[in-house]
């Protein structure tokens, strides 16, 4: 069974999560500090970590972010009550693959990590172009703003490529990981599922011609099929 990392302060939302997620089946270890988790996580290796935004030590954004620069790479959600799309995008663009705004339902959460389970940096290349459930509930299920997000989306995103891939031939990785960084919460807001799995694997190794090929063909795609 997968084993999830569940970190959450408030006993009755843990209490009700780790029920609900048990029942996928898995394995469900709860914290309720960033203290707890990353001891949790020093000791024990996970599937996957659900982190509430805001904790009595901190932010989950931070850990995460740390997580990142020593190279954890597990996929993880975050949870927040504060349902504005400004924090939303924040919480993407910081690495988070989903925002679930508190009270989660149950069937919300359930599909949020079974479609999660099946995605993981560097694994086969998606056929799912367009999340369009995940982008609207991105944008706190307003279509007209969804539709808005998309085309300023794939308005920058011809020139993005460009950036990425001139900064990737003339070795400047920084700059290259900071546009992946900026287009990897872009695609998780507008739920650009194909490229956002390119976006992660070139991140891991800009150095991998294979993997910029992808990332191209990725971008290629996404402007193609479009929602």
């Amino acid at each position: 069974m997968p084993r999830f990392l569940l970190l959450e302060d408030d006993p009755p939302t843990r209490l009700f999560l780790h029920d609900t997620l048990l029942t996928l089946p898995a394995q469900v270890q709860c914290a309720s500090t960033l203290a707890q988790a990353r001891t949790a996580i020093d000791t024990t290796a996970f599937d996957l970590y659900l982190f509430d935004a805001n904790l009595p030590d901190g932010r989950s954004a931070d850990l995460l972010a740390h997580l990142r620069e020593t190279d954890v790479l597990v996929t993880a959600i975050a949870l927040t009550a504060d349902n504005d799309a400004d924090t939303t995008a924040a919480l993407l663009a910081a690495g988070f693959a989903r925002v679930l705004i508190k009270p989660v339902a149950t069937a919300h959460l359930l599909r949020a990590v079974r479609e999660l389970l099946s995605f993981t940096p560097g694994s086969a290349a998606t056929d799912i172009v367009w999340d369009r459930h995940h982008a609207l509930a991105a944008a706190g299920g307003v279509e007209r703003t969804r539709a808005a997000l998309n085309a300023l989306f794939l308005e920058e995103l011809p020139d993005l490529q460009r950036q990425i891939v001139d900064a990737l031939d003339q070795d400047r990785n920084p700059v290259a990981n900071d546009l992946l960084h900026r287009l990897k919460g872009s695609c998780a807001l507008v739920g650009a599922e194909a490229l956002r799995e390119a976006v992660f694997a070139l991140a891991q190794d800009t150095g991998q011609r294979i993997l910029r090929d992808r990332f191209v063909a990725a971008c290629q795609r996404t402007l193609r099929e479009k929602p």
